[in-house]
Order: C-alpha cells, then sequence, then structure tokens
C-alpha cells in the first residue's frame, strides 16, 4: 500500500491497517487527509453525500471482499475512500447506513482515539445470496462525547456517489431510572437499558425525612427514617412564607451546626429562578438552627445557629433554577417554640470564563485569546451552553513567532468539544477535566488561562472550529459579547462555575 502525502504541513500516513497505533496520524491529521471533514454529531437519513471518485484510499475495511482487485485502478493500488469524523450527542445504539447510494459501498467504523482500532465494518446488507443489496449498514453502542472516524469506501476499486445516514434507535441513553443505576445506558432492541450501581452507593430517595441513603442490590435507594416531617412550599419567597410551632414534634434532624437535640420542622422548597436566596427565622419566639439540604444529592448546602448577635438565623445560598432543596428549623439545645420562616431571592447570576478564536499565526498554529473577557468574576452566565476548550501538553514545538507574555506557546494541542456544556455541567474541575478526558483520549483536561505563561491569550498545535452560540450581554460594558466564544478555566480567581 502506498503513502499519502499531505500539504499544509500535515504528516506521512500509512495506510496499512496492521501498522501499531503509535506509527499512525494524530485525529486532525487524519481528519485534512480524509477529505470528507467533521459532521459534529449530526444524525439524519442524508448527513453527508459526496463522490469517492477523484479521492485517496486512506483505509482498507477489513469487511472488502477483493480490496486490491478490480477495475478502474486507482492511483495508488487500492479503493478509494471518504473519511468523516463524528461524535456521539448522547448514549445510544447507532445505525450508519449508505441506503440510498449509486456506489457498491463498504461502510467501516474507527476509534478518532487510535485510527488503526475498526470497530465494525459492512459490506452488503442483507448477508443474503440471492438478495444482495450495494448498499452497507452497521450499528454500534457508543457514549456520549465518544468520536469516530466513519470511513465510506467500495467494493473492490470502483467509484462514485454515495449517501451517508446516521440514526440513534433509542433516541439517548442519559437518563437513568434513578439514582441507583449508572448514568450512562445501553440500546436493547430499542430500550435504553442501565446498569445498577454497587450496592451501598449514595443515592437519594426523595424522602427529605431520611437520612444515609443507600442503593441495595435490587437497585432500590433506601434511607434511615429521621422523624421527621415535611410540608411542600412550592417556590414561595417573601416574608412569614412559614409559620408553626416545634414543640412537640420529633427530632428528625440532627444539624451540622449548634448543638442540637431538638424538635424540628422541615419543608421542601425549589428555587423559582438561578441566584443567591437567604433564608432567615427573623420573628422566631425561641434560639433557632435553620439548616438547608439538596434533595437530589443529600447534601448540606448551609447551617446557622445565631446571626449577629440574636438567638435567630440565616443562611444565604446560591441555587439553580429548579433545585430541590430540605429547610430545616431547629431548636439550639432543646429549645423550641414559635417560629417564622423568611425567604428573598436576588437573580445575582454565576459567571465563568471564555476564550475567543483568533487568527492563526504565520505558520497556521490556532492562536486562542481572552478578548474582553472577565477573568476575574467570569462574562458569561453559566446557564448558557459553550464548547469546552481541551489541552493536551504534549511538548509540541513552536514553528510560529516567539512567545511573548501575550501570546505564549503552550507546547500543547488543543481540541475543541463538537458539542456544547451547559455551565452549570461545570461542578468542578475535575468534572471539567473528565469531559476533555472522554471526548478527545487520556491527557487531554480543561485548557487554563494561563496555559501560555502569562494568560490573555496563548497558541497551540491543533485546529478547532467553534461551534454557533448566541452572544449575550457582557456583565461589565453593557455590550453583546462576541458569539462563538467557548469555556476555559482560571487557577487564580473565581471566574468559574464552580466557584
Amino acid at each position: 500500500m502506498g503513502a499519502l502525502t499531505l500539504t499544509l504541513g500535515v504528516l506521512l500516513f500509512a495506510c496499512d491497517p496492521s501498522i501499531p497505533e503509535e506509527d499512525g496520524l494524530s485525529l486532525g491529521s487524519v481528519l485534512q487527509a480524509s477529505q470528507g471533514g467533521s459532521l459534529d454529531g449530526g444524525l439524519g437519513s442524508s448527513v453527508a453525500t459526496g463522490t469517492t471518485c477523484g479521492k485517496s484510499n486512506d483505509f482498507n475495511p477489513s469487511c472488502s471482499p477483493n480490496p486490491d482487485g478490480g477495475s478502474p485502478p486507482s492511483p495508488d493500488g487500492g479503493s478509494l475512500d471518504v473519511v468523516y469524523s463524528w461524535t456521539a450527542p448522547k448514549s445510544d445504539r447507532y445505525t450508519f447506513t449508505t441506503e440510498g447510494s449509486e456506489l457498491d459501498t463498504v461502510l467501516a467504523l474507527r476509534s478518532a482515539n487510535s485510527p488503526t482500532q475498526e470497530l465494525a465494518c459492512n459490506d452488503d446488507i442483507p448477508p443474503s445470496e440471492d438478495n444482495y443489496a450495494n448498499h452497507s449498514m452497521l450499528e454500534v453502542d457508543l457514549v456520549r462525547g465518544q468520536r469516530v472516524l466513519v470511513v465510506v469506501d467500495s467494493y473492490a476499486m470502483s467509484c462514485g456517489n454515495y449517501s451517508l445516514g446516521i440514526s440513534a434507535k433509542c433516541g439517548g441513553c442519559d437518563t437513568p431510572p434513578s439514582s441507583c443505576h449508572q448514568p450512562a445506558g445501553t440500546c436493547q432492541n430499542g430500550t435504553c437499558v442501565y446498569a445498577l450501581r454497587p450496592a451501598g452507593s449514595a443515592c437519594n430517595d426523595g424522602n427529605a425525612c431520611t437520612t444515609g441513603d443507600t442503593c441495595n442490590s435490587s437497585g432500590v435507594c433506601a434511607g434511615t427514617a429521621g422523624g421527621c416531617g415535611t410540608t411542600e412550599l412550592g417556590s414561595s419567597v417573601g416574608t412569614a412564607v412559614a409559620q408553626g410551632n416545634t414543640c412537640g414534634r420529633a427530632n428528625g434532624v440532627n444539624s451540622t451546626c449548634g448543638s442540637s437535640n431538638a424538635s424540628d420542622q422541615s419543608y421542601t422548597w425549589t428555587a423559582p429562578f438561578a441566584g443567591t436566596f437567604t433564608f432567615t427565622t427573623a420573628g422566631s419566639t425561641y434560639d433557632t438552627v435553620l439548616q438547608l439540604h439538596d434533595l437530589t444529592t443529600g447534601a448540606s448546602l448551609a447551617c446557622n445557629d445565631d446571626v449577629s448577635g440574636t438567638a435567630q438565623s440565616l443562611v444565604s445560598v446560591a441555587l439553580s433554577a429548579g433545585q430541590r432543596i430540605r429547610i430545616t428549623v431547629d431548636g439550639f439545645g432543646t429549645s423550641c417554640g414559635n417560629f417564622t420562616l423568611n425567604i428573598q431571592g436576588s437573580t445575582t447570576t454565576k459567571r465563568g470564563l471564555t476564550w475567543v478564536q483568533d487568527p492563526s499565526d504565520s505558520c497556521g498554529q490556532t492562536r486562542v485569546t481572552c478578548n474582553e473577557c472577565d477573568p476575574y468574576q467570569g462574562d458569561t452566565s453559566c446557564t448558557e451552553s459553550r464548547p469546552l476548550l481541551c489541552i493536551k501538553k504534549d511538548g509540541s514545538s513552536n514553528c510560529g513567532p516567539p512567545s511573548d507574555f501575550y501570546d505564549g506557546w503552550t507546547a500543547g494541542t488543543v481540541a475543541l468539544t463538537p458539542f456544547l456544556v451547559r455551565g452549570t455541567e461545570l461542578t468542578s474541575l475535575a468534572a471539567a477535566n473528565t469531559i476533555c478526558a472522554n471526548t478527545f483520549g487520556t491527557g487531554y483536561r480543561m485548557a487554563e488561562f494561563h496555559d501560555g505563561g502569562g494568560g490573555w491569550g496563548w497558541r497551540a498545535k491543533g485546529t478547532i472550529s467553534p461551534l454557533s452560540t448566541p452572544s449575550s450581554t457582557h456583565p461589565r460594558s453593557g455590550t453583546s459579547n462576541r458569539p462563538n466564544r467557548f469555556w476555559v478555566h482560571i487557577n487564580d480567581q473565581p471566574a468559574n462555575c464552580w466557584n
């Protein structure tokens, strides 16, 4: 098999599928060689069309019955193909088909992280001696963010027009039935099936009056009854949202602040919007303790005994729209009495840091910059969805202008997620790094403000294509942010969605 020499500085690619993985091209080079490009996570009966005539022979699918014979001959001695990059938008079983093609196709799927690894291959469907169809079809299970190469090849050495369709069997398997099931399921016979989490895993049974909730071996979440009584408050805000008397009630919740063995009253409440909410017991007639728990995770959000030298309590927390919490009005020691619960909220929105792509340098290397970003308080609401900029520090050498403070060299390779990530999903740097590693492979993490040295802007190997995203109002200047911004993080300021 011959070799394909690419322009624009692309490396030499060996087409023999038996070569070791480390001898193959990086993903970016493969895509430049493929002449197909990226399909992101597109679905439909015809997500790509074209012709293999005039293309190159980049891969030899294993299921091709006669890869080296036939007519007419191709310039490099094999059948011509087109290769696309595609990223699974959700965990599901996906069908890839060339139905409607004029060409007698061969269809193969390869791992984008290891292009020499073939995941599936098909020549003709259905496999019947007296009823062969010239189109190809294959089905594979993929998880959200998994990136693959779709190879549209041909039988023997023919070439012609093709059509590529991609569909999901189940419509997405990322919504487990309970917190005792794994978050990513598999599609089986058109139905999402989720594996159970290990027995003993922490969960939430939805009962605000239980503690220590865990999963059993049957996938049922249950906890120990705490004896509290709960009342649903909906999303009410204002003065005296709830009033009552805790005397004679059970000690259902043991508060994490203030020594408390007192009877208590709990409420469930839903945040009506994303913002900061303040809960107080001002107006109560005894020494109160106030505690908040997240109903989904069971985690303690805040606790207070006395505020400003009084016997009353106050807590403030930032909540997302629709977040469900448990509010417990407790007492210090064994104190009980008449209480008043007040709730006030403001629409202060958490913001994260975003950058933009600037023109490449003289060597064609990617350049990204702050461009009116706010590295101190964030510039984009965490309720918005943006791509995530990822980087792998692999020791790449700089072939462009010398590095400086505002245009540093990262000695790395960047990539941009082909799907949008809502800022509220970035609950920690570890969570963001996991998205990068799952999408692009080991060693990739979320890009950081100072990756080039001084910050504000830097360069790296690799190519990025920012997804179309809406502009938003800049919180400092009041002007519109540039669209096509993407998430980055900063390591010494609170300008991240998880701060």
